[in-house]
């Protein structure tokens, strides 16, 4: 639902709770105890963003889709969640800043699949594009590996856009360490 993305984003909530567990109109499960649709929608939530994540900025968010982004720093983990709430299926361009991973899995939610894992898509070039469907919620799920989380902790974006300043063979500084041996010894 795009209220749960525009509360975190928009309204700069650090948390959604749905107060209505029970019920058939609007319940997170059935008057019978079964799971309605809303329980996956917010799942595309609760289970990839934990408690301590930070809410990445998400900038130029301006076409149809709601998008926010969550990490966990010390873990490298990630999950950008995307809701689209039109009739039509929506290609986003993602252009992802800092460490990224190889590639992301994404999750749907929809009118006929509940939180159902896809095939990883491919990042290239710290951009990905993906077709979301109509009436839709995707959250592509991630982790950096342990280098390039440390390399995300340890440069800048512009030094990390250097591969002669923050590539894993790299020499940095006058210690004469590459950044790699730096890394294993958790320096």
């Amino acid at each position: 639902e795009r209220q749960i993305s525009d509360c975190l984003s928009v309204g700069n909530m650090s948390e959604y709770i749905c107060w209505t567990c029970l019920g058939d109109a609007n319940g997170l499960l059935s008057a019978a105890g079964g799971p309605q649709p809303r329980s996956f929608v917010m799942a595309q939530f609760s289970r990839f963003v934990r408690p301590g994540d930070y809410r990445i900025d998400v900038p130029a968010n301006l076409g149809p889709l709601g998008i926010t982004a969550f990490k966990d720093a010390p873990s490298g983990r990630f999950a950008i969640v995307a809701v689209n709430n039109t009739t039509l299926p929506v290609t986003q361009i993602f252009n992802l800043q800092g460490a990224v991973p190889a590639s992301l899995t994404p999750y749907v939610t929809s009118a006929t699949q509940s939180l159902e894992a896809q095939s990883p898509v491919a990042v290239a070039n710290s951009t990905f594009t993906y077709l979301i469907p109509a009436n839709a919620v995707v959250t592509f799920s991630g982790v950096v590996s342990g280098f390039q989380s440390w390399q995300q902790a340890k440069v800048t974006a512009a030094e990390l856009a250097d591969p002669n300043l923050s590539g894993p063979n790299a020499i940095y500084s006058s210690d004469g360490l590459s950044n790699l041996v730096k890394y294993a010894l958790g320096l």
